[in-house]
């Protein structure tokens, strides 16, 4: 984490999205048609000192989406690394792995979001959550969590900011390069708070091992709806 967040180039957020119109949407939406299950794990990573964010937290999250329109079930998870450019505040998805061919290509060839494949797992009972991405059979991802008390039913959600690109057939070059942002419009929450841990069994070469926590300070386990995107535009075409 410390070789990203000192070697990227800070990206500008927009400070104000426009919301899409029902016209601008389609059928090809993302909307999620059941509740969703999802877990989101924060804690502290190794940041360097001059970072100019106060808030440092990365999150870790596993979903689980029963119904997705144009996509289907699959599962997926990623890290939601903070980022900023001036007075505006995102967050980063360096990594995300996905269960599915078809969420793959409209993740990763659609979308830009970095997208390999993975099988994504999350379990729960009486309290007690477990989490996992396998990939290549090999346990990239482990986490574990205790939540009980209140149901927790509003949260607040930073944009995305994603990087697109598609090389030309030659690979000398791109046709698309650029940075997009993102919101999504959550629904019905139904989340729980509690305790738990976060680790990297047998990562290989896998890049996301560089995220270690330094010590977990949140974790929230539940369910929602999710219409995406809420806002999307583009923030910054590249040569």
């Amino acid at each position: 984490m410390k070789n990203f967040l000192s070697q990227k180039k800070p990206v500008e957020v927009s400070s104000d999205p426009e919301p899409l119109t029902e016209e601008d949407k389609s059928d090809d939406d993302l909307l999620d048609r059941e509740p969703s299950v999802a877990a989101y794990l924060g804690y502290e990573s190794d940041v360097p000192d001059d970072e100019p964010l106060e808030d440092l937290t990365v999150y870790m999250t596993f979903f689980q989406w029963p119904e997705v329109t144009g996509i289907g079930a699959h599962g997926f998870a990623m890290p939601l690394v903070p980022c900023s450019y001036g007075d505006h505040v995102g967050q980063w998805v360096p990594y995300l792995y996905t269960s599915t061919d078809a969420s793959l290509a409209c993740y990763r060839e659609c979308q830009g979001w970095p997208a390999v494949l993975g099988d994504v797992k999350l379990t729960e009972g009486r309290g007690k959550v477990h989490a996992s991405v396998v990939r290549n059979g090999r346990e990239i991802v482990s986490a574990t969590a205790e939540v009980e008390g209140d149901s927790i039913t509003e949260m607040d959600f930073l944009p995305i900011i994603l990087y697109k690109e598609i090389p030309n057939i030659d690979g000398t070059g791109t046709d698309v390069a650029s940075f997009l942002t993102s919101t999504s419009k959550f629904m019905n929450l139904d989340f729980r708070a509690g305790t738990g841990t976060v680790s990297f069994p047998d990562p290989g070469d896998d890049p996301i091992a560089e995220l270690v926590p330094e010590e977990v300070t949140a974790v929230v386990y539940g369910s929602m709806d999710d219409e995406y995107p809420e806002t999307i535009r583009l923030l910054e075409p590249l040569p």
